[in-house]
């Protein structure tokens, strides 16, 4: 501090200017309770195990994304260090995870190579609605990132960063995942939305490095370095240049102003706000799985309503919704009141405060509809602004029917919770492939590994019978989301069992066992012949009797037909 003044006292007396152009100032890092950081009342972590425990970048971004920046003081905590690596550095590891996973998936199954190469020209070309808006929103980013960091704004770089990590990963990567996996078999698409991935996650690495400088490296090796590249999982072209070798002799990236779009983004935001308003409205006892019949958005703008045409696919899947109802008619879900602010107007009107502040809260909806519209508004002789008249919107439905919430955007969203049997079935399904993936995950089986499922719903009440009746009519769904059909318990026979689990759905008792693929018999075969099917050798038949196959039981020749009499694949069943 003593040093700054001495030097704006010289520079000023020497050559009548300051001595800077720019100053950053940081705040004191002060010990948890507050006081200085102390070695002998030793009332801080030590920072190498910290370093050693959490890693240095963690405690960087912890560092550099605090009040110390804006020249207020911290209270450092261990734990915050800790947050840091769950919500930045975790699901940022987890999409990058992710991409090399499917590019893995995308060879394995459609036999094609992701090349990184022509990524970023894929990515550009998409039509994709989630992959333009990544993308508009990823050079908005690196934008202002530049402007910013010229200005020395430290303060406003790691916020915006660490947001945009949270929108790739909790929004684009999530509301993507069938598509990154090929789940639909439409390889262009997988390949879109792989290009995309990739090329958000190298610039972010980029734009990373000055603050988080060892793993954005490890990330850059591994997605840009050609020789450190796993070559399984990320091709380049023979005739690409080689690659700068480490992400710190790269140039922080240009963004491409023609892929800037505020509109695009605006719809995202609205989606997200409508997506989270479904989920704060359903509470504690409507959990996710549990399928909404219709969601009513309501919004008095008809333009705001139809810029979410096009992304009612996403609110629809993510909130577990049947259908979206979209309307303009506000007075008929919603009730608007209005408060005058008494800290803004009674200094300024005085006395005559009382009689605005009884004719606002006797203003009508309309009145307030045009208010809102307008921005002024005349009472009392007395003109106001948005900014002296607080407007409440309250949704306004049958409590026992319908939960509603209104965004800051003013758009309100009303659910119509009334449950039918086609939704309960689906609810019961969703439970049961809920079920199926902790069970993988406690198995501690790979995402490539393929594994027949068997099913058991235990008698014991009526309930089971239910339960039983909801799995049978939800097939299909169960065969989408789970890629394989229930197998009946009965058919598991000699098959290897990688694992089991005793669940219950809503009081009804199943058993789940994950096998190894097997030789599966045919319903109607006798019980001798089943016998010698299950107990078949499931390699050698995929090798020898992939059509028919001949064997003699009791003396007798008998020939087994695939399809009928024995099956190779669980999905022959489907």
């Amino acid at each position: 501090r003593g040093w700054f003044y001495t030097l704006m006292v010289l520079s000023t007396a020497l050559f009548e200017k300051p001595a800077f152009k720019n100053l950053i100032v940081n705040g004191l890092v002060l010990a948890e309770d507050g006081k200085k950081m102390s070695k002998r009342l030793k009332n801080y972590p030590d920072p190498s195990l910290v370093v050693n425990k959490y890693g240095a970048d963690a405690l960087r971004l912890y560092l550099i994304n605090s009040p110390v920046v804006r020249a207020e003081p911290l209270k450092f905590t261990e734990i915050g260090v800790l947050g840091v690596v769950r919500e930045v550095f975790l699901p940022w590891y987890n999409a990058f995870r992710f991409l090399l996973q499917n590019s893995e998936r995308l060879e394995r199954t459609a036999g094609i190579k992701f090349d990184r190469t022509s990524a970023e020209s894929k990515s550009e070309s998409s039509e994709n609605i989630m992959d333009r808006w990544i993308l508009a929103a990823l050079h908005g980013l690196i934008d202002f990132v530049r402007k910013e960091m010229a200005a020395y704004r430290l303060y406003t770089v790691i916020p915006r960063l660490v947001k945009f990590i949270e929108q790739l990963t909790n929004w684009y990567v999530r509301l993507n995942r069938d598509r990154l996996k090929n789940a639909e078999g439409d390889v262009e698409d997988c390949t879109n939305s792989l290009s995309t991935l990739y090329t958000v996650l190298v610039n972010l690495s980029k734009l990373m490095a000055p603050f988080t400088p060892f793993f954005t490296e490890y990330m850059y090796q591994v997605l840009v370095v050609p020789e450190n590249t796993v070559s399984r999982t990320l091709s380049s072209g023979s005739d690409v240049k080689a690659a700068v070798k480490s992400v710190h002799f790269e140039m922080i990236p240009t963004p491409n102003l023609n892929l800037l779009n505020k509109e695009m983004e605006e719809k995202m935001k609205y989606m997200q706000d409508i997506i989270n308003l479904c989920r704060l409205a359903r509470g504690n006892d409507l959990p996710l799985k549990r399928p909404i019949r219709e969601l009513i958005i309501v919004h008095e703008d008809q333009k705001v309503l139809d810029t979410l045409k096009d992304v009612e696919s996403y609110i629809l899947a993510e909130s577990n919704i049947k259908k979206i109802t979209l309307s303009t008619d506000e007075k008929a879900w919603c009730k608007l009141s209005a408060r005058a602010d008494g800290r803004v107007l009674g200094k300024k009107l005085g006395k005559q405060f009382k009689a605005v502040l009884k004719a606002v809260q006797k203003l009508s909806h309309e009145e307030l509809s045009k208010f809102q519209k307008d921005k002024v508004l005349e009472v009392e002789g007395v003109s106001l602004s948005t900014t002296d008249v607080l407007i409440q919107r309250t949704v306004i439905a049958d409590e026992k029917k319908y939960r509603g919430q209104v965004s800051e955007d003013n758009i309100s969203i009303i659910l119509d919770i009334v449950e039918d049997d086609s939704l309960l079935e689906e609810w019961a399904a969703r439970e049961v492939v809920n079920r199926v993936q902790k069970l993988r995950k406690n198995s501690g089986v790979a995402i490539s590994d393929v594994l027949d499922v068997y099913i058991e719903v235990v008698k014991d009440d009526k309930k089971s019978a239910t339960l039983e009746k909801q799995i049978n009519n939800q097939k299909e769904f169960l065969v989408g989301r789970l890629k394989r059909p229930l197998l009946s318990m009965k058919a598991l026979g000699t098959a290897v069992v990688v694992g089991s689990s005793e669940d219950e759905i809503d009081g009804t008792k199943l058993n789940l066992v994950l096998a190894k693929p097997s030789v599966i018999a045919g319903s109607d075969l006798k019980a001798g012949v089943q016998s010698l099917v299950e107990s078949m050798d499931y390699d050698w038949m995929k090798e020898n009797a992939k059509e028919c196959v001949s064997v003699v039981l009791d003396g007798e020749n008998v020939s087994l037909h695939r399809g009928k009499d024995y099956f190779l694949d669980a999905m022959e069943l489907a």
